[in-house]
């Protein structure tokens, strides 16, 4: 019996895509999703809320968790959550020095929970009395004792206004964690109308807090293992194709 040594490859390459296919399909929770609310800043706290006549997130009880909205275009998982359900989809405040992993970060209303895995470090130049109400400066704030916050903030071209952003890393899950998580990046950010970095600091330097609306987006974050399975897929399929390829112009 002849062996077809082509169709042999054809079942290995296919062997090889369907497990690519079998890890990226084993993420519980898949999609990305956006949220607006609203929350206040000091300088030892992330003060998540909406507008205190939702009844969450008041500024007088800052332990109490914040409540957001699902905003469009969100997908997968997050594509059925009404817009309207702000009281039921949680976040929890975030003071400095938080202890990480935070279980429970957030929770949505179509039971998808969020671990706070890992708040990531600003990473600018650090902010000064020197560049902070320069024109289209970028800068991080300190913590103290020479740790940089995790908030980037970058004047405007005018040095009239700013932006504030910071990110985050969760596990996301539908039920219970044991099932399966997948890793989410999470960006938030905001912009500071009429107020530069250097009137920001100086708000939150004085001990005043700056309350002031916020846009944020999760998306799904491919583990090392998926990505390296995947590489190994496509690269085999690359050298079948050069193989045949060579053959072929003998």
């Amino acid at each position: 019996m002849q062996i077809n040594k082509r169709a042999i490859a054809n079942v290995f390459y296919t062997t090889i895509l369907g497990l690519c296919s079998m890890n990226l399909d084993a993420a519980p929770i898949t999609g990305i999703v956006n949220l607006v609310a609203s929350a206040g800043v000091s300088a030892t706290l992330i003060d998540f809320r909406t507008d205190t006549a939702t009844g969450c997130g008041n500024v007088a009880n800052p332990g109490v968790p914040g409540c957001f909205q699902v905003a469009f275009p969100s997908t997968g998982n997050f594509s059925s959550i009404p817009v309207s359900y702000f009281l039921s989809n949680s976040i929890k405040d975030l003071p400095i020095g938080q202890i990480l992993p935070l279980l429970s970060f957030m929770e949505f209303q179509n039971g998808i929970t969020f671990d706070l895995t890992k708040i990531n470090a600003g990473g600018a130049t650090a902010c000064t009395a020197a560049n902070s109400g320069l024109p289209n400066t970028t800068c991080t704030p300190f913590l103290g004792a020479g740790v940089l916050s995790p908030f980037i903030l970058t004047n405007d071209s005018s040095a009239t206004s700013s932006t504030v952003s910071f990110s985050v890393e969760v596990l996301g899950y539908q039920g219970v964690s044991s099932t399966g998580t997948t890793p989410y990046l999470g960006i938030f950010s905001t912009q500071t109308a009429g107020q530069n970095i250097a009137q920001n600091l100086a708000i939150i330097g004085g001990g005043g807090t700056i309350v002031n609306a916020y846009s944020a987006n999760f998306s799904p974050v491919p583990e090392p293992g998926t990505l390296g399975t995947l590489g190994l897929g496509l690269g085999m399929l690359v050298f079948g194709a050069y193989r045949r390829s060579s053959r072929s112009a003998r």
